[in-house]
C-alpha cells in the first residue's frame, strides 16, 4: 500500500506549522526566507501581489517570475484596486506597471525595450519587445595623467554597480542613464582631488556590428590642481592660534575644494568650543580666483572668540544606590577651570570605567554668567553579581571558578569581590577590595588577600599573602603604580633535593614600582599599536635574604594588509642580590606566553638535567601572524625564542626555539588559542614540541 501525505486542511496543523516557521527558517535581506513562498502555498497564503493575474507576452531573455518581482510594488497597488470583486484594473496602474518593466529592461542592458499594457478586466497583459541586449566591452580613458584609468572607469560604471543586488556579470549592462550619472561622478572625483576646472567630454560610444557590445571612450580635461596656502589669522579675542593651526593642518595638506573650506570652518569652531570659547564666530575665505601662479589658494581666517566659559556646578539625576558625591567629587576637579570638552569626556570615561553605570551622560549647559553647568543623567548597572565559569589550560587543566561581587559597598562606589578557583593544580581563594579613587584625588587603591594550595611541577606549596597597589590615573596611555606585598610560603612536598629548592618556609616582603606606556587600540584584542612596561621591586625574606627583581615587556601590533595581523613581543627578567633564591620566587619559561614548543615550566637549563628548577634570568622573543579562515576563526603561524639561566650571565647556547601553527577563535574577552609548537633543535631532556591551550593574546 502506498501512503499519502494528508493535506494541511486542519486548522491545528496549519497553526503548528506556522508556529514552527520562525524557528526553522532564518530571514533573508527582504525579511523572509527563501522557502517562504513554498510554505505560504502550503498554508493557503499568498502575497497580495501574487493574486494579480499578469501575462507577459514577448519576453525571451527575462522570465516571468523575474519580471513579476521587478514590479511587486506596482502589483500590490493593483491588488488593492481589485478588492472590490466587480472592479477592473485601472488604466493608470497598468501603464505604471508597463513603465517600470521598461525601466527594468533598460537597467539590464535592453536599451530599446518597449512595453505596452493591455487591461482585460482583472487581467493585465504586458506586451514586450525586448530588442538587443547590449553590454560594455571596454572603457578607454584619455587625458588623465593624474588619476588612474581603472579608477575613472570604475567611477563611470559605479551607478550600475551600486544598483546590483546579485552577483554582477563579467560584462556590465550598457545603461545610458547610469553612464550620464557616472560621468558626473568622474567630474566630482576630479574636483575632490583639487582640479577645480576639470571637465569630462560627452562619452564617445562605439557599438559592435551586431549591437551586443559597446566600447566607451572617456576624454578628460584635468586642468591645474589647486592647493591651500598658508592660513592668515585675524580677529578679536585671545584665541590659541598654535592649537588652531594644528587642528586644521591635516585639511590644509589635502587638495583645495570648497567642501574642505567648510570643513576648516567647522573644525575651527569645534576646536574653539573645546577650548572654552562657546560663542566664537569663525569666517573662512579661500577664493579660488585669488590663486597664485602656482595655483595656491590663499586662506583668510577671521575669529571673534567671545567670552571664555568655565566649568560650574554639577546636577545629578538617576542614582539609586550610589551616593551623588561619588560623581560630584570627580566633576569638582573641573570646577573653575576653562571649559574643555576633552577634559569633560575624560572624567565621564573614568566614571564609566568603574562598571557602576549602564549609561552615563554628562550634558554641558552654559548660562548667562559664562558658567557651564554639568547635568549628569546616570543609569546604574547591576552592582551585585554571582557568577560561575569553566575553563581549561594546558598547565592548569580543567578550571572551575565562582565569583561573588558587590561593586558598590554601601553606596560608596568601592567594590569587593570574592573569587574561588579550583583547578587540577589546586584551589585558590582571592578577596579583593578596590577604591576607584581615594577621595577627590587621581589615585586608586587595590587590596588583595590570597590563599592557595598549589601542586607545581616538582613541588607543592601553601601560600597566603596580602598585596596593596596604589595607581595614579593620568590620561591613558601612561601607566604608573606603587605596590607592596607580604606573603607566607611553605613548601609542603618536593621531588627535588633540599639544596635545589632553597628555603622551604619563609615570609617575604616586597615593595615595587611599575611604569609603562600602552598605545594599543584594545587591551583585550589588539590589532595595532604598541606597549612597553617595566617593573622594579625589592624583596626581603624572613631568612635574611634580600634581592631585587627587574622585568620588562614590549609588544608591537600592526596590519600589513586588511586580513593579516602581525604581532611582535619581548620579555626580560633578572634577579640580583642573592644566589639562594627560593624556588617559588624564580623565573620559569615555556607555555602559551613564552616558548611554545614547551609546556609551562617545562623549559629547563642544561645544568638542571630536565628538572623544572627555574632561573634567575630569562628572555623571550615572539613573532606571530594570524589570518582569517572562517568567521570568528583565524589561523596563525609563529616563531619563538627563549633563554633561561640560573646565573647572572646569559648562556646563549641554552636558547630554545619554537616554530608552529595555531588557531584562534574570537571571543568577547579575547581569543581562545590552540598552538602546536615544534622544537627545531631539541637538546637532551627536551620534548619534540608541545600543544598549548589558552585564552587571550600571547604578548
Amino acid at each position: 500500500m502506498r501512503s499519502r501525505i494528508p493535506p494541511l486542511a486542519s486548522p491545528l496543523a496549519r497553526l503548528l506549522l506556522a508556529a514552527s516557521l520562525p524557528i526553522i527558517l532564518s530571514p533573508g535581506a527582504n525579511g523572509e526566507s527563501l522557502l517562504s513562498p513554498i510554505f505560504r502555498t502550503l498554508l493557503g497564503q499568498r502575497k497580495p501581489s501574487e493574486k494579480v493575474q499578469v501575462q507577459f507576452i514577448g519576453n525571451q531573455k527575462l522570465n516571468a517570475q523575474t519580471l513579476r518581482n521587478a514590479i511587486e510594488e506596482q502589483l500590490s497597488r493593483i491588488a488593492s484596486d481589485l478588492k472590490d470583486p466587480n472592479a477592473s484594473i485601472p488604466d493608470a496602474s497598468a501603464e505604471d506597471a508597463a513603465y517600470y518593466i521598461g525601466i527594468f529592461y533598460q537597467y539590464n542592458g535592453f536599451d530599446d525595450a518597449d512595453v505596452t499594457a493591455v487591461v482585460q478586466h482583472r487581467t493585465l497583459e504586458l506586451y514586450i519587445r525586448e530588442g538587443q541586449k547590449t553590454s560594455i566591452a571596454n572603457i578607454s580613458v584619455l587625458g588623465n595623467p593624474s588619476i588612474e584609468s581603472s579608477r575613472i572607469a570604475s567611477m563611470l560604471v559605479s551607478p550600475t554597480r551600486d544598483r546590483a543586488t546579485n552577483t554582477l556579470p563579467k560584462r556590465l549592462p550598457f545603461v545610458q542613464d547610469d553612464l550620464r550619472m557616472g560621468r558626473e561622478r568622474v567630474r566630482d572625483l576630479y574636483r575632490s582631488e583639487g582640479f577645480v576646472d576639470a571637465d569630462v567630454d560627452e562619452l564617445e560610444i562605439e557599438r559592435s556590428p551586431n549591437g551586443e557590445t559597446v566600447n566607451i571612450r572617456v576624454t578628460v580635461h584635468e586642468g591645474p590642481r589647486h592647493a591651500f596656502g598658508e592660513p592668515r589669522f585675524s580677529g578679536s579675542g585671545s584665541f590659541p592660534e598654535a592649537l588652531l593651526r594644528a587642528a586644521i593642518a591635516p585639511i590644509l595638506r589635502e587638495p583645495y575644494t570648497e567642501a574642505r573650506v567648510t570643513e576648516i570652518e567647522q573644525t575651527l569652531r569645534n576646536t574653539l568650543a573645546n577650548s572654552a570659547f562657546l560663542e566664537s564666530k569663525v569666517t573662512v575665505t579661500a577664493p579660488v580666483e585669488a590663486q597664485t601662479k602656482s595655483h595656491v589658494v590663499p586662506v583668510s581666517i577671521t575669529i571673534h572668540t567671545g567670552a571664555e566659559y568655565r566649568f560650574g556646578p554639577t546636577t545629578i539625576e538617576g542614582l539609586d544606590r550610589l551616593r551623588p558625591e561619588f560623581i560630584s567629587r570627580r566633576t569638582a576637579l573641573l570646577k573653575g577651570q576653562p571649559y574643555s570638552k576633552t577634559a569633560l569626556e575624560r572624567v565621564r570615561k573614568d566614571l564609566q570605567s568603574t562598571g557602576l553605570f549602564d549609561s552615563l551622560r554628562i550634558t554641558p549647559v552654559p548660562d548667562a554668567t559664562r558658567s557651564v553647568t554639568l547635568q549628569c543623567d546616570a543609569v546604574e548597572t547591576r552592582q551585585r553579581e554571582l557568577g560561575f565559569s569553566l575553563g581549561y589550560g594546558t598547565y592548569e587543566g580543567a578550571i572551575l571558578a565562582v565569583q561573588a561581587a558587590d561593586r558598590n559597598i554601601r553606596g560608596s562606589g568601592n567594590s569587593a569581590e570574592v573569587e574561588l578557583e579550583f583547578s587540577q593544580r589546586g584551589p585558590t581563594a582571592n578577596i579583593n577590595y578596590t577604591l576607584p579613587w581615594i577621595g577627590a584625588s587621581n589615585y586608586s587603591l587595590s587590596n588583595r588577600f590570597l590563599i592557595r594550595q598549589r601542586n607545581e611541577i616538582g613541588y607543592e606549596k601553601i601560600e597566603t599573602g596580602l598585596r596593596a597597589e596604589l595607581q595614579k590615573k593620568p590620561a591613558r596611555p601612561l601607566l604608573f603604580s606603587l605596590y607592596g606585598a607580604i606573603r607566607n610560603v611553605e613548601i609542603t612536598g618536593s621531588t627535588f633535593a633540599t639544596n635545589q629548592i632553597g628555603s622551604s618556609a619563609y615570609q617575604i616582603v616586597t615593595g615595587g614600582i611599575s611604569a609603562g606606556v600602552d598605545q594599543r587600540d584594545s587591551r583585550f584584542n589588539p590589532r595595532s599599536g604598541w606597549l612597553a612596561s617595566t617593573t622594579a621591586e625589592v624583596n626581603t625574606t624572613s631568612d635574611g635574604l634580600a634581592f631585587t627583581r627587574l622585568t620588562a615587556r614590549s609588544a608591537v601590533h600592526f596590519r600589513p594588509s586588511q586580513n593579516i595581523n602581525i604581532a611582535l613581543g619581548s620579555r626580560f627578567g633578572t634577579i640580583t642580590g642573592s644566589s639562594e633564591i627560593p624556588i617559588d620566587e624564580r623565573f620559569f619559561l615555556g607555555g602559551p606566553y613564552s616558548v611554545r614548543s614547551f609546556t609551562e615550566r617545562q623549559l629547563t637549563t642544561h645544568r638542571d638535567a630536565g628538572k623544572s628548577l627555574g632561573g634567575n634570568q630569562f628572555f623571550a622573543l615572539n613573532a606571530e601572524a594570524d589570518f582569517p579562515l572562517f568567521p570568528k576563526l583565524r589561523g596563525a603561524v609563529f616563531a619563538d625564542a627563549g633563554n633561561l639561566s640560573n646565573s647572572n650571565q646569559i648562556n646563549w647556547d641554552e636558547t630554545r626555539y619554537a616554530l608552529g601553527v595555531g588557531i584562534r577563535y574570537d571571543l568577547v574577552v579575547g581569543p581562545l588559542r590552540v598552538d602546536v609548537g615544534k622544537n627545531p633543535s631539541p637538546r637532551k631532556y627536551d620534548p619534540w614540541g608541545a600543544i598549548n591551550v589558552s585564552f587571550g593574546f600571547a604578548f
